[in-house]
């Protein structure tokens, strides 16, 4: 089960998998039967969200779970 909902504004951290930098995003609605497990860490409840919009309107395609934050 995700950790995060669709409509929810995350920090999406750095690391050698993202961006150059951190930056906040919008993730976009899937249905969760379609949501892959996470390639990146052994947990297995965490889910690969495959289109994450950043606030500044550009799209990011296969974003883990882990490589997320919540924004208070």
């Amino acid at each position: 089960m995700p950790k995060f909902k669709a409509g929810e504004i995350v920090l999406v951290k750095q690391d050698s998998f993202s961006p150059k930098e951190n930056f906040k995003a919008i993730l976009a609605y899937e249905d969760p039967e379609e949501q892959i497990p996470c390639p990146l860490c052994d947990n297995p409840e965490c889910v690969e969200w495959a289109n994450v919009r950043a606030v500044d309107g550009g799209w990011h395609y296969h974003i883990s779970e882990c490589q997320m934050e919540k924004i208070e």
